[in-house]
């Protein structure tokens, strides 16, 4: 064994000779063991963020949107019976707009970060109570 260079090493040394280690209850490792088992015990269980009443849901309104293109005639709706609006056309407006299709995936994938955050907001909170 080298001889130790700062007199602080030595001083350390012999303070930690004379007070010597405790040991530990014979329980101890056993409490360890028996808290790591309940850890590991604890599992979270799936939950979908969008229910299977949600799927029916939304596969319901896709499927009524789609007999409503296909299926229903364009006459019977009540709006197309209106007389035009000639002071406001909303076509004019946006005729002018150019935009690039990275401008337009940036405002797609906002919107779809917009809609998804009242469900996450919604899972968020029930996992805190």
């Amino acid at each position: 064994m080298e001889p130790f260079k700062d007199p602080k090493d030595a001083l350390t040394r012999k303070y930690m000779n004379e007070a010597g280690l405790d040991p530990a209850p014979e329980d101890t490792y056993m409490a360890i063991m028996d808290q790591i088992t309940a850890l590991n015990t604890y599992s979270l269980a799936y939950k979908p963020l969008i229910s299977r009443k949600g799927w029916a849901l939304i596969f319901g309104g896709f499927v009524l949107f789609l007999i409503g293109i296909f299926w229903l005639p364009i006459e019977r709706f009540y709006l197309n019976n209106l007389p035009e609006l000639t002071s406001f056309n909303l076509s004019e407006y946006l005729s002018g707009i150019q935009m690039s299709s990275t401008t337009l995936y940036a405002i797609g994938f906002l919107g779809l970060f917009l809609v998804q955050l009242p469900f996450l907001k919604r899972l968020l909170d029930s996992k805190k109570a």
